[in-house]
């Protein structure tokens, strides 16, 4: 089988349990439900070894009013504003994939599947609805908190919150803290915290004014 062959019979095992909890395919194996306000995703995806595929999914949550700061001019609502493999979800957080066996097997497979993320990803999603309890997860002391993203990305985000809540210099604060602990970082380190201190710079200039939309995800 190839990879073709398998993608397209992964997507015919996932459509009826993504159709059932309201997710619809915007890209290649990427399902969304939502607005542009808050948008909720899973993305599969798989790799062939020896013959066989395995496959496994992300989950990843867009905030709008997160996104017009962070990704200004991105309007694409399958762009995550946090986002974690389904295994971190998990106690243990071990890695685990599903696999292709006999094709007999699949309906068994896609009810695995179902149970997998009615256990895990929809209360991940309902857990996280709101900006109050991302913000606290992110500003944990312990990294398991922070989703998956890397450490730039974490104080981007919680940067980012402040600052849609009114709270630029707050926001100003993180950004010129984190630069300082940088400043001899190689740039890729600084691109995103530099970005983001630019847009803010330019609200505070414009008055502060929060983008719109952002009162049902607090």
């Amino acid at each position: 089988m190839t990879r073709k062959q398998s993608e397209s019979r992964l997507r015919k095992l996932i459509s009826s349990p993504m159709g059932s909890m309201g997710f619809h395919e915007t890209k290649h194996l990427c399902y969304i439900r939502g607005d542009s306000e808050r948008c909720e995703k899973i993305h599969w995806g798989g790799r062939l070894h020896q013959g066989v595929f395995y496959f496994d999914c992300w989950l990843g949550i867009r905030f709008g009013n997160l996104a017009k700061i962070l990704c200004p001019g991105n309007t694409d609502v399958s762009m995550p504003t946090i986002m974690t493999p389904l295994h971190f979800l998990h106690k243990d957080r071990s890695f685990f994939e599903w696999r292709f066996g006999d094709p007999a097997a699949d309906e068994l497979l896609g009810q695995s599947v179902l149970a997998e993320l009615r256990e895990y990803a929809l209360p991940f999603f309902q857990r996280f609805r709101t900006l109050d309890r991302v913000e606290a997860s992110l500003r944990s002391s312990n990294p398991v908190d922070h989703f998956a993203l890397d450490p730039e990305q974490r104080l981007a985000v919680v940067a980012a919150i402040a600052s849609v809540r009114g709270a630029n210099d707050e926001a100003l604060r993180i950004l010129e803290k984190a630069l300082a602990l940088r400043q001899d970082a190689v740039p890729a380190k600084r691109f995103l915290l530099e970005d983001l201190r630019t847009q803010i710079v330019k609200r505070v200039a414009s008055g502060g004014r929060p983008p719109s939309g952002g009162d049902e995800a607090r």
